[in-house]
């Protein structure tokens, strides 16, 4: 999957303007928040500044978990795989993040982690990873545009993408 982040983000919020204009279907009588577990297939791109050179974009693929608390707080793992990024070498990360709810469809995370990039010879990075994403709930499942930026040795990676959610 191809696409620039400068036209994702006008559709990320073209998504999330549809779903604040529309009737909210959530809330405590919807049985997606019922449950305290939400597991996540995320799809999606990374952007790497390259110094002197056009951003280099990347496939991205990742599984998520989060243990929501309370109604507003929780926190959570992520897991990402990036095969084709730092010249086919390819990356993977993983971050422990803690998110606030201030309704029952944003989602607002922080958290740290580790990136680890598959050279000759690997090495690992420590990462912060701050989060948004907006839940679109249907039929027990949902989806959500989100976007994360990453602040690894100094740099902004960027992340965006759709998870599928499904709470258990």
């Amino acid at each position: 999957m191809k696409y620039s982040a400068i036209t994702a983000l006008p559709l990320f919020m073209l998504l999330v303007v549809c779903g604040l204009a529309s009737p909210a279907y959530g809330g405590d009588k919807n049985p997606y928040f019922k449950r305290p577990h939400l597991f996540g297939l995320f799809i999606g791109e990374t952007r790497v500044p390259v110094a002197g050179a056009a951003d280099e974009t990347a496939d991205t693929v990742g599984l998520e978990y989060e243990f929501r608390a309370s109604k507003t707080w929780g926190a959570g793992l992520s897991v990402e795989r990036t095969d084709d990024a730092f010249g086919g070498q390819g990356s993977g990360l993983w971050a422990v993040s803690l998110f606030y709810h201030p309704t029952p469809n944003w989602r607002f995370g922080v958290g740290r982690g580790k990136e680890k990039v598959y050279s000759s010879p690997s090495h690992t990075e420590p990462l912060t990873r701050f989060s948004i994403a907006y839940d679109f709930h249907f039929g027990g499942m949902g989806i959500a545009p989100t976007y994360a930026m990453d602040r690894i040795n100094g740099e902004k990676v960027r992340v965006i993408g759709l998870t599928l959610t499904k709470p258990f």
